[in-house]
């Protein structure tokens, strides 16, 4: 049986979906009455946990074979993904699928280092593993642009003309349902982009098509990019953390694409455009 961590996410949810359509057997962990209840609503076999305690985990963890791991962004996330490859490890789980993200060696990115501790963590216990690096997520363009989209016509931030390798999170689902349980893919580690890579500039102008009005990607520097995030409420540490990691956007390491998608699912990837045009509604407010 499949145990998937970060099933109500933007990739859990398509990963549930696409494992209920297959009829394969999984269960759902949850950290809230929140998640529970929406996953319990939906059919989904689902464990709710509210604490890390190691007793707690194995016993979320019994019957499990195969583990897609997700966590968050958060300063404690190598622990928290460290508790979880311990508790797998513990019952003998084969194989943990462990979401990454491209470019993870950067070292001025704060956000990759978690990632790159529980890839090093993961690769020095006796789990099969694969590791799974996906791009920026194209869904991430509703969360963080549709609102100044529909207020302002603009989109702003701190990639400037930096071209971005966007994937569908469903891509990086199929992906995972194609891995979990498949001996051939343990041990190896995927990077998953989109067909191309796009600029802000790109979006703002396939957006203009689209809602038949002049959408402008406002660049902003590093000092105005993170003033906008300290207004929007986000945490500071955070904040620190986006305006680094746009700043690796705009130096150019996320133009490059690869054909892993088509490669392991068999179908090719989906385009950004297919996309926007597909969730529009969403920017149109």
């Amino acid at each position: 049986m499949i145990l998937i961590i970060g099933a109500t996410g933007k990739v859990g949810t398509h990963l549930v979906t696409q494992l209920q359509a297959q009829q394969r057997p999984f269960r759902a962990l949850a950290h809230s009455a929140a998640s529970s209840e929406r996953l319990v609503a939906q059919g989904v076999d689902t464990w709710r946990v509210d604490t890390l305690q190691q007793a707690d985990m194995e016993a979320a963890f019994a019957g499990i074979d195969q583990v897609f791991l997700l966590t968050p962004s958060a300063p404690d996330q190598a622990s928290v993904e460290h508790t979880y490859i311990d508790s797998a490890r513990s019952v003998g789980v084969q194989q943990i699928v462990k979401l990454s993200v491209f470019g993870v060696d950067a070292p001025t990115v704060s956000l990759f280092r978690p990632h790159r501790e529980v890839e090093q963590y993961l690769r020095q216990t006796d789990i099969g593993y694969t590791i799974l690096r996906p791009s920026l997520f194209m869904q991430n363009l509703v969360t963080t642009d549709a609102a100044t989209v529909q207020r302002d016509d603009a989109i702003y931030n701190g990639a400037g003309d930096g071209a971005i390798n966007f994937i569908d999170t469903a891509d990086i689902a199929a992906v995972a349902l194609a891995v979990l349980g498949e001996p051939r893919h343990m041990g190896k580690t995927y990077e998953l982009t989109g067909p191309t890579a796009r600029t802000y500039l790109d979006v703002a102008m396939e957006l203009s098509e689209h809602l038949n009005r002049s959408i402008t990607y406002v660049p902003l520097d590093d000092d105005a990019f993170l003033a906008a995030l300290h207004t929007a409420g986000l945490p500071a540490w955070y904040a620190t953390a986006l305006v680094d990691l746009y700043r690796f956007y705009r130096e150019g390491n996320s133009e490059r694409v690869t054909t892993t998608v088509e490669q392991i699912t068999g179908q090719s990837a989906r385009t950004i455009e297919h996309y926007l045009a597909e969730n529009i509604a969403a920017f149109r407010g």
